[in-house]
C-alpha cells in the first residue's frame, strides 16, 4: 500500500513524522468500534437497513462521510446520518420536545422579511384579514 494511505503523525522535536501502523481506512473502523461498539460489518448492516439513505433528510448517504448517530445517555447506536443532520440533532440536545417545537415554529411562522420583485428586502405584507380590519 502506498504511504499516502497512512496517517503520518508529526512528533515534537523530530523532522520526520511517524507513520501509523494501520491504514487510514482501517483506523476509521478501529475508532468506530472503540467509540460506538460496532464493527465494520455492523456498520454496513445499518447502512443496508437504511437503504443507504439518511432517515431524516432522505438523502443518499456518502459512506465515507456519514456519521454514526448514538444516544449520548445510553451510548446505543440509532443509525447513520448526514453530518449536518447529526450536528443539528446535537444542537437540539437530542431533545424530541425541542425538535417538535422547532417544527411547529417553522410550520406556523411567516418570515419577518421578504424579498420584493427586485430582490430587495422588505417587511412582509400583513394577511388580508388584518388589512380589511379583521372582520367579515
Amino acid at each position: 500500500m502506498p504511504l499516502s494511505e497512512f496517517y503520518i503523525v508529526k512528533m515534537k522535536g523530530r523532522k520526520k513524522g511517524k507513520v501509523k501502523s494501520n491504514c487510514i481506512a482501517c483506523q476509521r473502523w478501529i475508532k468506530i468500534e472503540e467509540k460506538y461498539g460496532i464493527t465494520e460489518e455492523d456498520w454496513w448492516n445499518i447502512f443496508e437497513v437504511q437503504n443507504g439513505k439518511d432517515p431524516i433528510s432522505l438523502a443518499d448517504l456518502d459512506p465515507d462521510s456519514c456519521h454514526v448517530d448514538h444516544c449520548h445517555d445510553t451510548g446505543v447506536v440509532r443509525g447513520l446520518l448526514e453530518p449536518k443532520i447529526n450536528r443539528a440533532l446535537g444542537f437540539f440536545k437530542d431533545n424530541p420536545d425541542m425538535m417538535r417545537r422547532g417544527a411547529e415554529y417553522l410550520d406556523g411562522h411567516r418570515p419577518i422579511q421578504q424579498l420584493d420583485p427586485e430582490g430587495r428586502w422588505r417587511k412582509p405584507t400583513p394577511p388580508p384579514d388584518v388589512v380589511d380590519g379583521g372582520g367579515i
